[in-house]
């Protein structure tokens, strides 16, 4: 070792030896050597193993949902937007945190497609399901900016998870580069939605029955808040959507329509029934009373099915028109309406409809005063000898439940037809001069910005 210096610094220690296995080991490595560029690039190809890795499995998740039935698609959505309403979420880890990421790279047919499958999807959902997904839209915010979410962040206990959800979507919304779309790109999407919106009305007005008159209030705010309800139209919806209001009204009548639209062969079956029977007391080989009273009300029975047969054909465009979207056929006719056009003008065949339809009720009532003939030649039967009792029992036992049936049909034809009147007169009177429940859809649609009310 060498001696101290005389100034108080040491003396350089001495070489290691050459031939020393661990001489130089803790000589650091200049930073513009090959080694350290060699591990500087060996951490970059790291790093960027791991976003494409990343990267991969985002798209897969929005590949593996593009493969789904809708259903399956609408109900994963729905419990990723109840999990973006708990504030102990960390939305970075959900799937759909994912998904939004996945969005800000895909093309504009993807987003299409899984917005298309969501939408078409909710029809398929319980309708437990569904009424869940009415409670989910009270949370849901009007509108995402900074202003919000910092007002939203001081807001009463009792409005956490609306706040956590309005911060939540800001964060999808930032993710998926919402703001970033072309306007193109969003206008497309919003083509989307109209075309599914009509699709929708049938199963959120099934589930509406499922919520409490609290949450149905709760609704009729969220709509007003959203700018979806005018403040002067509060009370129409309010009335509307109460228990036994308008939207329980409007889901029976649509799927009454629906079913009578779907089910019109049915209007055969009794004309096929009543020739058959006919048919078979004519070659029994004796006179049964009642056919002839069974051979002029099949004849009625056919003309009866004959004009419901053509009533469909003739309303085939109106009902494709309800079916795709009943309130915007709705608005169009009570505008047209209250522009001083008739019903019966506004709604596509309508006009040859109630033709086909009187004729259809006189066809009712004729068969009707026909029963007074039938209860006479039943008598007859009843009492007659020149059948076997066999016969004469299967003659009575099938024709009295027609006489029954034809009995009432008139009442029910009343009855129907003053309900049908009564809400064409409402529609009239709505028209003359309420405005529309729902505002026109703004023109940014898929913004994040908050809309004005109107």
């Amino acid at each position: 070792m060498a001696e101290p210096r005389s100034d108080g610094d040491l003396a350089p220690t001495a070489t290691p030896p050459a031939d020393d296995p661990l001489a130089g080991s803790t000589t650091e490595v200049a930073p513009d050597t090959p080694l350290a560029s060699n591990t500087e690039s060996a951490a970059a190809g790291n790093a960027a193993g791991a976003v494409e890795d990343a990267v991969a499995v985002e798209i897969g998740i929005l590949q593996d949902l593009l493969e789904k039935p809708p259903a399956e698609v609408a109900a994963w959505a729905l419990e990723q937007s109840k999990a973006l309403g708990d504030k102990k979420t960390e939305v970075e880890s959900l799937p759909i945190f994912k998904v939004a990421q996945a969005l800000k790279m895909a093309q504009a047919g993807e987003k299409e497609a899984l917005l298309n499958s969501v939408m078409q999807g909710v029809g398929d959902l319980p309708v437990e399901q569904r009424a869940e997904a009415l409670r989910l839209m009270t949370q849901m915010p009007a509108g995402v900016t900074a202003e919000s979410l910092a007002a939203s962040s001081s807001s009463s206990s009792g409005q956490e998870a609306a706040s956590a959800l309005s911060t939540n979507l800001a964060r999808l919304a930032q993710e998926a580069a919402i703001k970033d779309m072309a306007p193109e790109e969003l206008q497309q999407i919003a083509q989307v939605v109209e075309k599914n919106q009509g699709q929708l009305v049938q199963p959120l007005l099934d589930a509406v029955s499922e919520l409490t008159p609290e949450e149905r209030n709760g609704m009729t705010d969220a709509l007003v808040s959203k700018g979806l309800v005018s403040e002067q139209n509060r009370s129409a919806v309010e009335d509307a959507i109460k228990p036994g209001g308008t939207a329980d009204q409007f889901a029976s009548v649509m799927k009454m329509v629906t079913w009578a639209y779907q089910h019109t062969w049915l209007v055969w079956a009794l004309p096929v029934l009543e020739v058959a029977l006919a048919l078979s007391f004519l070659s029994s080989g004796c006179w049964v009373a009642l056919l002839p009273w069974l051979a002029g009300d099949a004849a009625l029975a056919n003309g009866i099915a004959f004009s419901a047969y053509a009533t469909k054909h003739v309303l085939k465009s109106a009902y494709q028109e309800f079916t795709d979207n009943p309130l915007n056929m709705a608005n169009r006719v009570q505008a047209a309406m209250a522009e001083g056009t008739k019903f019966t003008d506004a709604v596509p065949g309508a006009n040859v409809a109630m033709y086909l339809i009187a004729g259809m009720v006189g066809l009712i009532f004729t068969g009707a005063v026909l029963v007074l003939l039938g209860l006479y030649e039943l008598n007859a039967t009843l009492w007659g000898a020149s059948c076997s009792s066999a016969i004469r029992l299967t003659a009575i036992i099938t024709c009295f439940p027609i006489m029954v049936m034809r009995a009432l049909l008139p009442v029910a034809a009343v009855f129907y037809g003053m309900q049908a009147a009564r809400k064409v007169q409402e529609l009239r009177g709505q028209a003359s001069g309420a405005q529309p429940l729902l505002s026109e859809a703004e023109p940014n649609y898929g913004s994040v910005e908050e809309t004005p009310p109107v």
